[in-house]
């Protein structure tokens, strides 16, 4: 019964207030739902960069719970990556580290992974790609041990360690070898397979 209370404390929604949302047909609710059916692809191979958006021309819709917004963001930052689509990978980490402060401490460890992985895409200098890391360290629902490992290959490569990103990458090759086959473990194979290139 408690679940069914339409309740909100620290990021986290019951499954009341997802019952809510749903029957009120809140952009929330369209966000949330729009998500899921994104995993599923991701989930049967579909990899980020053919994912259908979820925002429009890269708009944050007002009113969102924090949780909501991360999850859009975190999203569609994966997807513009995966386009090389820069400028708007841009824009969508600058909303989503504007938003941090206001996430509970279990979705700024996701946050945190997001913009992690858009620094190592994208920023060649290791401070932003180290702090991003360090703030990434919480627990997730499902295993994240292959992407951890390619972001530490990619800070020792900045940190002329190369060494040290060989031995990460053969851990980052070896979680993806037990994680699920999904289109978001196909992007970081072909990144670790980039980063082996740099290093030979």
């Amino acid at each position: 019964a408690t679940s069914l209370t339409p309740r909100l404390a620290h990021g986290w929604m019951s499954d009341g207030r997802w019952l809510l949302e749903a029957l009120r047909g809140t952009e929330q609710s369209r966000i949330l739902r729009d998500a899921m059916r994104i995993y599923a692809l991701s989930m049967s191979g579909v990899r980020p960069s053919a994912w259908p958006s979820l925002l429009p021309r890269t708009v944050m819709p007002s009113g969102l719970f924090p949780a909501v917004a991360m999850e859009a963001l975190g999203l569609e930052l994966l997807r513009a990556l995966d386009r090389g689509d820069r400028a708007t990978a841009d824009i969508l980490a600058r909303e989503l580290h504007g938003l941090y402060p206001a996430l509970s401490v279990f979705h700024r460890t996701y946050a945190a992974l997001s913009l992690a992985s858009y620094a190592a895409d994208v920023d060649a200098s290791p401070e932003l790609l180290s702090a991003w890391i360090d703030k990434a360290t919480g627990d997730t629902i499902l295993p994240v041990n292959g992407l951890r490992s390619w972001l530490a290959a990619e800070l020792a490569v900045r940190n002329s360690d190369p060494d040290g990103a060989r031995a990460a990458l053969l851990l980052a090759r070896e979680a993806l070898r037990v994680e699920h086959n999904s289109g978001q473990t196909a992007l970081l194979a072909d990144r670790l397979d980039r980063l082996q290139m740099r290093l030979v």
